[in-house]
């Protein structure tokens, strides 16, 4: 199928729509005293002009917006929940807005149309979130920044290798302290207190590979993230570096769905913390 209508269609259309069409005009214009042709007719006018104008663009961002936020595997589940929102919306909003309502006639409209409307959305959303969080597997949180640092590798890297230095660079963790000797080898472990996303977090990252001057990983298997953090540092011409800063993990249930936006908000955060380690390290006394 190419998705165009055919000329059979077309005309089975016309032909069962344009009667329909004719007979509703008839019964407007036969009824003029009640259907008042003239303000209906402009309320169709306003209708389309605020649909062309107001509702497309509106509606358009939104599942713009919504698309770039949800892992493919679970947007044909979230797509639907929404366009079932909507539906639910548009079909709520007159009565919500009280037309038809009549102070001599409370039983025209004789329920609460905004709150009904909005627990039935409520439990849309909720099972679109249960059902989206079921259909992803394997959604992984990669983010990669980096910055060049106006010191040499050593410099760079005995500062940003040292896990008690931390709490002076990254905006969101509150403490750092050795949970087995230092210094910092292959097996060190450190026990770390932060802030994400509104949550205190409280973890331990191991190393688990450790090139001086040149690589450091570390990662954590607690929490509903798991995370593997790894630092890289090369020279980047004379004097100075280039550190980069790589984030990454499986988030576990609910996790899942909001995994899009913890990754945008991990790389805001990890460009503040980089732009607070160059200061720091380039004000330091050589």
């Amino acid at each position: 199928m190419n998705g165009t209508t055919s000329p059979r269609g077309l005309a089975v259309g016309l032909a069962l729509g344009v009667p329909v069409m004719l007979f509703g005009v008839r019964g407007v214009l036969l009824d003029a005293r009640d259907t008042h042709p003239a303000e209906l007719a402009r309320w169709l006018v306003g209708a389309a002009v605020v649909h062309d104008l107001v509702l497309l663009p509106v509606v358009g961002a939104l599942g713009w917006g919504l698309r770039r936020r949800t892992p493919d595997p679970a947007w044909p589940v979230v797509r639907a929940g929404a366009v079932a929102v909507g539906a639910l919306a548009l079909v709520a909003w007159p009565y919500a807005a009280g037309y038809g309502a009549s102070a001599g006639n409370p039983s025209l409209l004789p329920r609460d149309y905004v709150l009904g409307p909005a627990l039935a959305a409520g439990v849309i959303a909720a099972v679109t979130a249960i059902a989206a969080a079921a259909t992803v597997r394997g959604v992984e949180v990669d983010v990669v920044t980096d910055v060049v640092i106006d010191r040499p590798v050593g410099e760079v890297a005995a500062y940003a290798a040292d896990p008690t230095n931390a709490p002076e660079w990254y905006d969101n963790i509150d403490s750092a302290t050795w949970a087995s000797d230092p210094p910092v080898q292959v097996g060190s472990r450190v026990a770390f207190v932060a802030r994400f996303l509104g949550r205190r977090l409280a973890y331990a990252y191991e190393v688990v590979d450790l090139v001086p001057g040149e690589r450091l990983v570390m990662r954590t298997a607690q929490g509903p993230f798991p995370m593997e953090t790894t630092y890289t540092w090369r020279a980047e011409g004379e004097g100075r570096t280039r550190m980069t800063l790589r984030n990454r993990g499986r988030p576990a249930g609910f996790a899942r769905v909001g995994a899009p936006m913890m990754a945008a908000a991990m790389r805001r955060a990890n460009r503040r913390d980089l732009a607070k380690l160059r200061s720091i390290v380039e004000e330091a006394p050589c």
